[in-house]
């Protein structure tokens, strides 16, 4: 529920911030389907916007498919990939800076996972199965801000180099 705040929602989102979600189920529930109804509708072949419901998915997947299903369930997985993404969104100021700290702070109020544990190498190893990889190209999902998802092509080598960029600033 929290991805769909954050690629269509932000009024949603600084609910889930500020509010204890017992207080609002159904209407978040409510919302979180209204929106993947929306996406679907306008997009029946998942060739357009409808790809927004992929956010957190590439690096989510890939986290999925090394612990061979066992390790997180998938909502987890997708935290973790939803806040490495925008990591990366922000390193190429796509995204607002200080995004993935507001991400971080919520995944954290809803005790989900933030860490990603998977060198660059062992990403890209996964990522040759993901069916976002179009010959060497990735439809990637990136938040410009909270609220506001888009679609961003990247070129898989390009997407490597950045994790691993990410990863060195990590560790100094």
């Amino acid at each position: 529920g929290i991805k769909y705040a954050l690629i269509s929602d932000k009024r949603l989102f600084s609910k889930l911030k500020s509010l204890n979600i017992n207080d609002f189920i159904e209407e978040f529930i409510f919302n979180c389907l209204s929106i993947k109804k929306e996406l679907v509708e306008q997009d029946v072949f998942d060739k357009g916007n409808r790809m927004l419901l992929n956010f957190g998915h590439t690096i989510g997947h890939a986290v999925e498919s090394h612990y061979k299903y066992s390790k997180f369930y998938h909502g987890e997985a997708i935290s973790i990939g939803m806040l490495e993404i925008t990591k990366l969104g922000e390193s190429l100021g796509l995204t607002k800076p200080g995004t993935s700290d507001e991400i971080e702070g919520i995944l954290l109020k809803f005790n989900l996972p933030t860490k990603l544990n998977l060198s660059p190498l062992e990403i890209s190893s996964e990522l040759n199965s993901d069916k976002k990889n179009f010959s060497g190209t990735l439809n990637i999902i990136l938040i410009s801000e909270i609220g506001k998802g888009f679609i961003y092509p990247i070129a898989l080598n390009k997407f490597i180099r950045l994790l691993e960029s990410s990863k060195n600033n990590e560790t100094t």
